[in-house]
């Protein structure tokens, strides 16, 4: 399975892989070869001419927020992945994170909403998870922020424990993200809350309700929108499991802000990053 961020070498110093321009520009034209802009098939058949290419290629993935690279598949008689690597890390260096993130953006995937309403069938939450996808294609990702609301943003915190039936409350800590490192440390604070025992919990609580409630068609074709429309999905048979409300929904709620919600930490703190404007 190819991910973000695929490509391909000619083993001879030559890289491949789909430019922003490319993808636009294969979009507007309705992307009639239905090509996936992660895969190095489709990389081999639009660069090259054929996708039987690949087999004759090297092809490397970089995740730019792990910075992990990884080599595919060697394929040509010289591996040159020391080259690759050094190549792709010099193309995500950017010089501010609003760059890095528009450049990330064109990789994303474009829901087809014509397939979505169809694979869904008739269930009876149709209209809400097609509703809840939209809202998440609109998310303004990590949109700088003029001041934080502390008394406002507690509230939402304490409406999201409730949703995914923490009977505890967690104070907000609030962090900012304006260098390389600061990202690095709210990488880092994710994984370590998604460890934490009560939070974590709770969390996979409500999204095995969730899997375990969705029939195969609706779980196949919300697999782009992650918890809260697969949630949103089957939300009229959780009600039976206590769950009023969609947790992630109103977790989501943050990100629609620009904010970065890491969730509560050991220190039994709901920790949130956000990116401030620049004065």
């Amino acid at each position: 399975m190819c991910e973000f961020f695929s490509f391909n070498s000619n083993g001879k110093g030559k890289f491949y892989y789909f430019k922003p321009e490319d993808i636009n520009k294969i979009r507007k034209q309705g992307n009639k070869k239905n090509l996936e802009f992660n895969s190095h098939s489709c990389i081999a058949e639009y660069y090259c001419g054929d996708s039987r290419l690949e087999d004759k290629q090297n092809k490397f993935e970089y995740n730019p927020y792990s910075k992990e690279f990884k080599t595919y598949q060697i394929n040509y008689r010289v591996d040159d992945s020391h080259a690759a690597e050094e190549w792709v890390k010099k193309l995500f260096n950017f010089k501010t994170q609003e760059q890095f993130l528009d450049f990330c953006r064109n990789y994303f995937y474009k829901v087809d909403y014509k397939k979505l309403s169809k694979d869904l069938g008739n269930i009876p939450t149709k209209k809400d998870v097609i509703k809840i996808i939209k809202r998440i294609e609109k998310i303004d990702w990590f949109k700088p922020q003029k001041r934080i609301i502390k008394a406002k943003l507690q509230l939402k915190v304490n409406s999201i424990l409730k949703a995914f039936r923490l009977d505890f409350k967690a104070k907000i800590e609030i962090k900012t993200l304006k260098t390389r490192g600061d990202w690095d440390s709210a990488r880092a604070s994710a994984r370590a809350s998604a460890r934490a025992s009560a939070w974590a919990s709770a969390w996979d609580s409500a999204w095995a309700s969730a899997r375990a409630s969705a029939w195969d068609s609706a779980r196949a074709s919300a697999w782009a929108s992650a918890w809260a429309s697969e949630f949103e999905t089957v939300k009229d048979l959780l009600k039976k499991k206590g769950y009023k409300l969609n947790p992630f929904e109103k977790l989501l709620q943050l990100w629609e802000e620009g904010l970065y919600p890491i969730g509560v930490m050991k220190n039994k703190k709901f920790l949130i990053y956000y990116v401030p404007i620049k004065k």
